[in-house]
């Protein structure tokens, strides 16, 4: 299933990589470093992440726990299917100017 994320799996928990471009997890404010931690309240380990979102139907609304800036948040994600595309990375302009300053690092200049 691609929902428009790609994942880092080599860590305890799933670290976000990169997000497409319209996806669901950009419209739901997942960002890249994240550390995606829970399903609808359920830990699970990074090696386990793509079977959990594999079992979920499309347009399901799920709640995924995630590990911000150690940080503990919790986002609404409606599952949608998505067409491959570029990588976009949006900086968040609700955060802190210490990772305003970090996401801005991440995003390419346009």
């Amino acid at each position: 299933m691609n929902i428009g994320l790609g994942i880092d799996k080599t860590q305890k928990y799933a670290v976000v990589t990169h997000i497409l471009d319209n996806s669901c997890v950009q419209n739901a404010e997942l960002y890249v470093r994240d550390k995606i931690l829970s399903i609808n309240g359920v830990k699970l380990k990074a090696k386990d992440l793509a079977k959990t979102l594999g079992s979920c139907n499309e347009g399901e609304m799920i709640k995924m726990g995630i590990l911000r800036d150690k940080a503990p948040l919790e986002i609404k994600l409606n599952i949608t299917l998505t067409e491959k595309s570029h990588c976009v990375l949006t900086p968040d302009a609700k955060s802190s100017q210490e990772t305003l300053k970090r996401q801005k690092q991440w995003a390419l200049p346009k």
